[in-house]
């Protein structure tokens, strides 16, 4: 499951929410005085290029972002470290409600005549609130997740200014295993492709990792 398909199970619906905020008065917002001395042609082709970047950043695995989130859980954490210094133990943890919040960005600048007229960031927001997950941890490794419910919030930004925002919720399955398991220790964050747990189809976006608020 990717941003865009939170925010609307439709390209081309979100493709229309960001057209829309940068109309006209949106992209004077986005870019400043300097929209006004632009001919349309121009302004048309700075619309386009935000919205190109705001599409990329669509495409972020949101798995990603929430077991990337995993890995700075404090019982997650400690229970990761006690199982692996007792090879073969598991850990069963009753989650209490928990946050994740992942920031996706990437920047923009127009020039006109080799003058900067503009220095646009683009902002991706992912804001999971989980409660009454189930989590299993054996050999320092998260290796299965059951039951539970999870809210996210969804925001895309340019320049601060709001493109697009979607708060719903997602079904968690009543047990996922994960193979081999999701490494939660810092030494163990690299693991053999045959290791990693399944995940949608669709690009995760290389953009900067996750923020996490226990």
């Amino acid at each position: 499951m990717t941003a865009r398909v939170l925010l609307s199970g439709d390209g081309q619906q979100d493709a229309d929410g960001v057209a829309r905020a940068l109309d006209a008065q949106g992209l004077r917002d986005v870019i400043g005085d300097a929209a006004s001395s632009l001919s349309s042609t121009a302004r048309k082709a700075v619309g386009d290029e935000v919205s190109s970047v705001a599409h990329r950043l669509l495409d972020v695995d949101v798995a990603d972002a929430v077991l990337a989130g995993w890995t700075k859980h404090t019982d997650l954490i400690q229970a990761a470290r006690r199982t692996r210094e007792t090879p073969g133990s598991r850990e069963i943890l009753d989650l209490a409600t928990h946050r994740i919040t992942a920031t996706h960005e990437s920047d923009v600048d127009f020039f006109i005549d080799e003058l900067r007229i503009a220095h646009i960031v683009v902002r991706l927001s992912l804001d999971f609130e989980v409660k009454g997950l189930v989590a299993i941890v054996g050999d320092g490794r998260l290796t299965a997740i059951a039951g539970g419910s999870c809210t996210v919030t969804v925001t895309l930004t340019a320049k601060d200014r709001r493109l697009l925002q979607h708060k719903g919720s997602i079904d968690l399955p009543l047990t996922v295993r994960l193979g081999a398991g999701f490494a939660l220790l810092p030494d163990e964050t690299t693991e053999p492709a045959d290791a990693m747990p399944p995940r949608p189809s669709g690009p995760a976006a290389g953009q900067p990792g996750p923020d996490f608020d226990d």
